[in-house]
């Protein structure tokens, strides 16, 4: 049995392969190469663009830190300022408290010695009678 081939060929004429050009394929490379950078490209231009606003905003933001980063070297050296303070005040709290303790017992004890002296001065009184 014989195999019919379409239109005529002949078993030979069949399997012919057609060689692609290196140049062919060079070319492919080059214009995928070149499709991939233009679109790089592309890219880059468009983040350039929106890097413009970025910008704006980053050097907003920087100064906003310059201004916060401030305040907060003032605020530290208030805090420093007040806990000094109330130390201070607290110390002199506490020497205060001594003083009064210290002049309440000398009180106390020039009210004996008063106590005292009126107890003798009024025996002496009623014994001079």
């Amino acid at each position: 049995m014989k195999a019919r081939l379409p239109s005529g060929l002949r078993r030979f004429e069949q399997m012919v392969v057609l060689p692609r050009g290196p140049l062919r394929r060079a070319m492919f490379g080059a214009a995928l190469v070149l499709a991939c950078a233009g679109l790089s490209f592309a890219g880059y231009l468009m983040g350039l663009r929106r890097a413009g606003f970025d910008r704006a905003e980053l050097a907003s933001l920087e100064a906003r830190s310059r201004i916060l980063g401030q305040e907060v070297e003032e605020l530290q050296v208030r805090l420093v300022e007040e806990q000094l303070q109330g130390e201070v005040n607290e110390r002199a709290k506490v020497d205060l408290q001594a003083k009064i303790n210290d002049q309440r017992g000398e009180l106390l004890m020039l009210r004996e010695k008063v106590a005292l002296y009126e107890a003798l001065l009024s025996s002496d009184a009623e014994s001079g009678r």
